[in-house]
């Protein structure tokens, strides 16, 4: 498949193909798909060739804290806690987060007693090892800042012109 688009489209920087959930192999042929499921391909494009030009990442080899990979041949730094993860699964993962109105980054690793690591991530340390490209940190840090207006300023948005507003006084639901 990465084959078939990079003919279409030149050079894709294409980690894995995914229709829905499942992972497609290097070997299957585009027209072997439905056209009405063509739609639902994902690309993950790949971003660990950009590890090379930050010098002060530790790189691991233990399985990524996210989705549980091991495979030697996908980089993954470790992060202030002590576990890994690939730039890939650490930036699914944070977008996640930030679509689920968190403002805080906690790591997910499980830890033998079943419980989670839950060490918080600082959003510097998350957008360093994501390597978020321009448009993921804006749209990161707009999310994060509308976020942390309404939970700590209790904001609220202006239904006509898309403004934040705050009540002068509680109570009082006019502005």
């Amino acid at each position: 498949i990465k084959q078939q688009l990079e003919k279409r489209w030149g050079p894709v920087a294409c980690q894995s193909v995914r229709l829905g959930s499942s992972y497609l192999s290097d070997d299957k042929i585009l027209s072997s798909i439905p056209a009405d499921k063509r739609s639902e391909l994902h690309l993950e494009l790949d971003k660990v060739h950009e590890y090379n030009h930050i010098s002060s990442l530790k790189f691991t080899t233990k399985p990524d804290a996210i989705l549980g990979d091991a495979d030697p041949n996908i980089p993954r730094v470790e992060m202030c806690c002590g576990h890994a993860v690939d730039a890939n699964s650490l930036t699914g993962w944070a977008r996640s987060e930030i679509e689920a109105n968190r403002i805080e980054f906690h790591c997910p690793a499980g830890l033998a007693n079943g419980s989670k690591c839950n060490a918080v991530w600082e959003y510097p340390e998350v957008r360093r090892n994501a390597l978020l490209t321009d448009a993921e940190i804006e749209y990161f840090e707009m999310k994060l800042s509308e976020q942390a207006m309404h939970q700590y300023f209790d904001m609220k948005t202006c239904p006509n012109c898309g403004f934040f507003s705050q009540q002068a006084q509680k109570g009082n639901r006019r502005v």
